[in-house]
């Protein structure tokens, strides 16, 4: 047996990918298995993560990383108690609570972090309004968040009052959660790949997915997403418009039989009109245009204002391209005479005051999403330094509209 099974069969069962530097890891791994349960044939041991769960499981939790503590992402929290969440319980009925899934949940503190922030936000209401659940493959990893205690490293992001309010001295500077805390999230085991998943779990409303996709190769990211979509709530829509001929049956067989995503074989500046307001609240409306004909800057201008008149609430995303700058620029200083909050970002691969040929590409967002500033701000210096094609690139990350 060669480390090709063992890989061949972690993928199959669990959609781990180890390629690269994660295959030694693994090699390592099975090494140190192989010796606790005094295998000496890699052939019997291959057997043996065949029969035997709890030995899949065991190695299992010695190739994945469970780099994580609590409140990580603060702004994630942030944006949980301060616009999600009031968004999702205006107007639920009682008995309905809001439910979220923590994906991949480790050791618990990502969930027990979303339970930490919605009770300072709701006090003792949160355990009725809100519904929490979290998975994982790794069995050790879900006994250690039962348990609920955590060593001193775990809190390094955590804000103290919050670390003194929810988590009770214990021995050698560990803490243990209070029990509302605790009582507020339910675990399971689960592979993201598992078929199918559990029935309980459809129909939620937010998911939390974060660092997984490392473990993935491109075709099981794609399919773990897949799954992970089918268990949002039925209400949300997808609406696709498509005019190109060929590219039309294309789109359309991507999504042939979901009931969630419609697509149309039309003109997308007809899209105000066909449909919009939609019936939710919330929604994105993406135009990207081919700019292949004369004028396309005015008509995206005149379709924002179509659909500010009759949906003001939407975000509008427009890609455009940046050739001669002076197209894009007066495009730009319309949306500000909108007086819509409006951010522009731009990626410039090369200078804009070249001869001939496209520069780069640009997007500007009308009600956007909040912090998406802070996020582009980061990614944009990483995605020049990764496609720059020589030191002339630049970003740009200008509020048009700055927000109230």
């Amino acid at each position: 047996m060669t480390i090709v099974h063992t890989k061949a069969l972690l993928r199959e069962r669990l959609g781990l990918s180890f390629e690269g530097h994660a295959e030694e890891r693994l090699r390592r791994a099975v090494a140190d298995q192989m010796g606790a349960l005094a295998i000496a044939s890699e052939t019997a041991y291959l057997a043996r993560l065949r029969s035997d769960e709890s030995a899949l499981h065991a190695l299992t939790a010695l190739v994945t990383v469970k780099e994580t503590y609590f409140y990580r992402e603060p702004h994630h929290l942030r944006l949980l108690v301060e616009r999600l969440g009031p968004e999702l319980l205006r107007g639920r009925s009682p008995g309905h609570p809001v439910r979220i899934l923590s994906a991949g949940c480790a050791t618990g503190e990502e969930p027990y972090s979303i339970a930490i922030a919605l009770r300072e936000a709701w006090g003792e209401d949160a355990e009725r309004l809100f519904r929490i659940e979290a998975c994982d493959v790794d069995r050790s990893a879900l006994r250690q968040a039962l348990n609920g205690r955590y060593r001193p490293l775990a809190f390094r992001a955590m804000p103290q009052e919050l670390i003194d309010r929810w988590f009770a001295p214990h021995r050698n500077g560990e803490r243990t959660l209070a029990e509302p805390i605790r009582r507020a999230v339910a675990f399971r085991p689960l592979s993201l790949l598992a078929a199918p998943y559990p029935a309980d779990l459809a129909g939620q409303d937010l998911i939390f997915y974060r660092n997984l996709s490392i473990y993935f190769d491109r075709e099981t990211r794609q399919a773990v997403l897949t799954r992970l979509r089918a268990l949002l709530r039925p209400g949300d829509r997808l609406v696709l418009t498509e005019r190109h001929p060929s590219d039309h049956p294309t789109l359309a067989n991507a999504f042939a039989g979901d009931r969630q995503v419609r697509v149309h074989f039309k003109d997308g500046y007809t899209a105000p009109e066909a449909f919009m307001p939609p019936p939710e609240r919330r929604g994105l409306v993406l135009m990207d245009p081919a700019f292949e004909l004369q004028g396309e800057f005015q008509r995206l201008l005149d379709a924002v204002q179509r659909i500010q008149r009759r949906w003001a609430t939407a975000t509008v995303a427009i890609w455009y391209p940046i050739g001669e700058t002076g197209p894009s620029e007066r495009f730009q200083r319309a949306i500000q005479g909108l007086g819509i909050p409006a951010l522009c970002a731009e990626l410039g691969l090369y200078p804009y005051d070249r001869p001939r040929g496209l520069s780069g590409s640009g997007m500007v967002v009308l009600n956007p999403p909040w912090q998406i500033d802070l996020a582009l701000a980061r990614l944009l210096p990483e995605i020049l330094a990764r496609l720059r094609q020589d030191e002339r690139g630049q970003t740009r990350l200008d509020w048009l509209v700055a927000p109230a």
